[in-house]
């Protein structure tokens, strides 16, 4: 019995918790509530599915080609639109991307073979 009873005293007491009542809102303001946390997870999503992991990456061209880069940025402020040397990179890329089979190899055998340039140690 001395066990138990020691036990038993050391046992904390449950406590129960309130039991909170909720007020019903009117059909319209729950249905508003609804649509507008519906807009805003679509909305989070949205950004989460455009979000694009960015890569780096290095490459060798010719100086007389690396020279038309700064030609085009020229051309691109003198139009009034300022531009980036991976803006027009990748705006190269999507111009070729929208070319034929044969008009992407057409303009691959019109380029001079280039040497890959090291790095100086």
């Amino acid at each position: 019995r001395a066990v138990a009873k020691s036990v038993l005293r050391k046992s904390p007491a449950r406590k129960t918790a309130p039991v909170k009542t909720v007020a019903k809102k009117p059909a319209s303001t729950a249905l508003s509530a609804t649509v507008s946390k519906t807009k805003k997870n679509t909305k989070k999503s949205a950004k989460a599915s455009v979000k694009i992991k960015v890569v780096r990456d290095s490459f060798s061209m010719p100086e007389n080609e690396y020279a038309k880069i700064a030609e085009l940025k020229k051309l691109a402020l003198k139009n009034g639109s300022k531009a980036k040397k991976n803006e027009l990179l990748r705006a190269g890329l999507l111009l070729l991307s929208k070319m034929s089979a044969t008009q992407l190899e057409t303009v691959l055998s019109s380029l001079a073979p280039a040497k890959t340039a090291r790095a100086k140690k």
